[in-house]
């Protein structure tokens, strides 16, 4: 738990590197990892455009086996969102579906909106009708990216 909030406290340009130091001492047992260890270190990546390290962290962690959560996919794509990677954050979206998560508005909010950006308006338009055919129910956001 300790170690978890000193990894989410480290988000910044600088505290990054530390908390993937943190999140090792935590994988050799000086610790032990947690639940909340992978998402809060991706999280920390991916809020400090380290998205490719985010991306990275978050396949080898479903590797090894360990169940994440939308928020740790929705981490990544916001990073991505960040750095105006539509291409890379479309592949996260997808990546995410296929592993039969509870479909997220939000998640499917800021892929629209990311491809809105970067002129993909057919993409976004692909992304909302598996949004409707989800049933998720669209709000504000949904329609106005």
């Amino acid at each position: 738990f300790l170690h978890n909030n000193a990894v989410i406290a480290m988000r910044g340009q600088i505290g990054w590197p530390l908390a993937l130091v943190a999140l090792e001492d935590m994988r050799r047992g000086r610790v032990g990892v947690d639940a909340c260890a992978y998402p809060a270190t991706v999280t920390t990546l991916a809020s400090c455009n380290q998205w490719a390290r985010a991306y990275d962290l978050l396949l080898r962690v479903q590797r090894s086996g360990v169940e994440l959560d939308t928020v740790a996919f929705s981490a990544v794509v916001g990073a991505y969102k960040l750095g105006q990677q539509w291409a890379a954050a479309l592949h996260v979206w997808r990546a995410m579906a296929q592993q039969q998560f509870e479909p997220c508005l939000n998640l499917d909010n800021s892929v629209i909106s990311i491809c809105e950006k970067a002129r993909q308006w057919r993409v976004a338009l692909a992304v909302f009708r598996r949004l409707l055919l989800q049933r998720l129910v669209p709000d504000d956001i949904s329609f106005h990216t």
